[in-house]
């Protein structure tokens, strides 16, 4: 016969007196075992030898429990006070009439599913990804937090507690970091690409960012898990340093280009504005060229004109200017390019070839409109 030891009356389980093992051990032959509250977990156990007919567990409320017995669960408790064993026709208990003769090991989990836990994750591997802007590719790390809370304490401590006393909070901790940092993975460049953003433009969109991921980390955990994520939030994100540089150099080197094209297209549409303004256009080219050829050229360029260092335009006029060699039009007074007066202009007929000295609009040789 098993020799029992004076009944505890009552035992009060404070989390707060366990350890990181999330486990405690209770007292032989205690009659009510109360469960209270953890402020700083999401679940914590408790288990023991529990011999007297007539034990009860009250269970504090927002918590849930789950009481386990050779295998057989509960189920998932609310707040109130249950009997243990059968009680005759007073009380059917969780599971039938003690048998005191041997050893009864009962397991209780007990749930917080209001507590709010704050988890932190980082990558450990990078995730790749090209640059849209660049086509750079890089390696992107990060950091940052979440919160994490029980939506479905079946599924919770069907999935991961369950009746494995060795799992804690910071098992717990390693498989949802695990998770979180698997969708990260897959969501990040998603949304990137969906919100056409490059590496320079990350930090300013890291809110909008994980406002897009922290859905998805909810739904699948709580599929999985039974866990709602009330929060995701990025931290940091970042790549090598040499990386860094040359994306940002390359920006600067093209926005400096984009910049130069998009001013010479500015002129040449105010040239184009000054058409009836020949002369204003031909002092404004001569004035470019001379302070910067390379403009002078992309304006030409943009308007269609050859380049002044090509001497080829033989369809629109035979004549040439006598100081630069310049292209020049019939009925011209200026050089467009060095701005010589053209008033002694010598010009080749280009249906007969003979010399022509004047201005006018036919050739006094054959007759014909030059």
């Amino acid at each position: 016969m098993f020799k029992k030891n004076k009944p505890v009356e009552t035992f009060l389980v404070d989390p707060k007196s366990m350890g990181k093992d999330d486990v405690l051990r209770l007292p032989e032959n205690v009659r009510k075992i109360r469960l209270e509250n953890s402020n700083d977990r999401l679940f914590y156990r408790v288990y023991g030898d529990i011999r007297e007919p007539d034990a009860q567990i009250i269970i504090s409320g927002p918590n849930k429990a789950v009481i386990i017995k050779d295998g057989i669960s509960s189920g998932v408790l609310s707040a109130g006070k249950y009997d243990i064993y059968e009680k005759g026709d007073i009380s059917k208990g969780l599971f039938g009439k003690a048998k005191l003769k041997e050893a009864v090991v009962v397991d209780v989990i007990v749930y917080n599913p209001s507590l709010t836990y704050e988890g932190f994750w980082g990558t450990s591997s990078p995730i790749p990804y090209r640059d849209p802007e660049t086509q750079i590719p890089v390696d992107i790390k990060g950091r940052g937090k979440y919160d994490i809370r029980i939506a479905d304490v079946a599924k919770f401590h069907e999935r991961l507690v369950g009746s494995d006393r060795d799992f804690s909070m910071d098992k717990l901790l390693e498989r949802v970091n695990s998770f979180v940092l698997q969708v990260i993975k897959n969501e990040f460049v998603k949304v990137l690409h969906e919100l056409h953003l490059g590496y320079i433009d990350i930090p300013l969109h890291e809110l909008e960012i994980a406002e897009r991921i922290q859905p998805t980390i909810s739904e699948m955990l709580n599929e999985q898990y039974g866990l709602f994520v009330p929060l995701f939030a990025i931290e940091e994100f970042f790549i090598d340093e040499e990386k860094r540089k040359e994306i940002e150099q390359y920006l600067k080197d093209n926005r400096d280009e984009e910049k130069f094209k998009k001013d010479a297209k500015e002129i040449a549409s105010e040239l184009e504005r000054l058409d009836d303004k020949n002369w204003e256009r031909q002092k404004y080219l001569i004035g470019l060229k001379r302070e910067d050829y390379d403009k002078y050229l992309e304006v030409v360029k943009i308007l269609g004109w050859e380049k002044a260092d090509k001497k080829e335009d033989t369809k629109k006029s035979a004549a040439f200017c006598p100081k630069c060699g310049a292209p020049i039009e019939n009925g011209q007074t200026f050089c467009s390019v060095c701005g010589a007066q053209l008033e002694e202009l010598e010009r080749s007929c280009p249906h007969c070839g003979k010399t022509i000295k004047t201005k006018g609009k036919y050739c006094p040789h054959c007759g014909k409109e030059l």
